[in-house]
């Protein structure tokens, strides 16, 4: 795939209403930064021998970011590989859909078929689909005809959190106290004592989750201090602490399999061997992690890159071969 180019389709999806203005002005100021980039980036598309060079041989991408923003933003990037393996991205455009959109799959196939064609390319010249687990994006994969590749980290995510379901009352506890923290007079309270703040979890990572936990713990020797009923109601018990440093050295290797799934270099393959590994610990998530899980849309066309990367393209059957040609 030496040579090869691909794109980039990114979607900010903002909560807006559910997040507090520090978020909401990170999240701005994240979009603002990519826009800024288009004006660099675009100027050198005419130059560029690469981008020249597209044909229906080259492999085409398409992969979705998480969403972030209720505003629907588009950003379009082409990556051309180099030769120590790594690869070069550009980010060509950035656009919010248009207002009233449905955002179901036929919806995203006409904008991603409109900003295809604005740079002389069609569907033909995609190879394959990666984004989240979700309907629409499985749905765009059946309407295109196109393989889908779901997002590693989102199976992860999606599955530590059903871990989590059991432990949601010592978390929902935790969670109490750190949103009583950041009352005003509270919080300078706590300034006085330690420079560390409270961090909050939020529904959409389950890393927020250990963060958090592991927040409290570098903090709870400085509640008793605070000298304030408003903690002192809700404090957790001998027993509450003791469940929280159990679940927080549960979670310490999972956070380390979440940094690694969200290395640039990590694989098809890598993140197989991960999902093993975790399945093997935690039964509980084979139903999101397994090599068969239902979460999987095309099991063929997976299995047939996780051969190819481990060097078994002689292993391949008469239907994987298919999936790639």
């Amino acid at each position: 795939m030496d040579g090869s180019i691909s794109l980039l389709m990114g979607y900010f999806l903002s909560h807006s209403s559910k997040t507090n203005c520090a978020q909401a002005h990170t999240t701005r100021t994240y979009v603002h930064g990519h826009t800024n980039e288009v004006h660099g980036s675009t100027n050198q598309v005419g130059r560029n021998e690469d981008f020249k060079n597209i044909t229906k041989d080259n492999c085409t991408c398409i992969r979705w970011m998480e969403p972030m923003l209720y505003t629907l933003h588009c950003g379009l990037r082409f990556f051309s590989s180099k030769k120590n393996n790594g690869y070069d991205t550009h980010l060509l455009a950035i656009s919010p859909l248009e207002d009233g959109a449905s955002l179901n799959a036929q919806e995203h196939h006409q904008f991603l078929k409109y900003v295809l064609e604005l740079f002389g390319l069609s569907w033909q010249n995609v190879a394959f689909l990666i984004g989240d687990n979700v309907s629409t994006n499985k749905s765009l994969s059946r309407i295109t005809n196109i393989p889908f590749i779901g997002c590693a980290s989102h199976r992860f995510n999606l599955a530590i959190r059903d871990i989590l379901k059991t432990e949601q009352f010592i978390i929902d506890k935790v969670l109490q106290v750190m949103v009583r923290l950041h009352y005003l007079l509270l919080s300078a309270k706590l300034r006085r004592l330690t420079h560390l703040r409270p961090v909050l979890s939020t529904e959409t990572r389950w890393s927020s989750v250990y963060e958090m936990l592991r927040r409290y713990i570098r903090i709870r020797e400085h509640l008793s201090s605070l000298d304030s009923e408003e903690i002192d109601d809700i404090a957790l018990t001998n027993h509450d602490n003791r469940r929280v440093d159990t679940l927080m050295k549960q979670l310490e290797p999972l956070e380390s399999v979440t940094k690694a799934l969200q290395d640039d270099t990590t694989t098809v393959s890598d993140a197989r061997a991960l999902f093993d590994a975790v399945t093997e610990k935690f039964p509980g998530t084979a139903n999101r992690l397994s090599s068969f899980a239902d979460i999987i849309h095309n099991l063929v066309f997976d299995n047939t890159i996780l051969k190819l990367q481990r060097g078994n393209r002689n292993a391949l059957s008469g239907e994987e071969l298919q999936s790639i040609r």
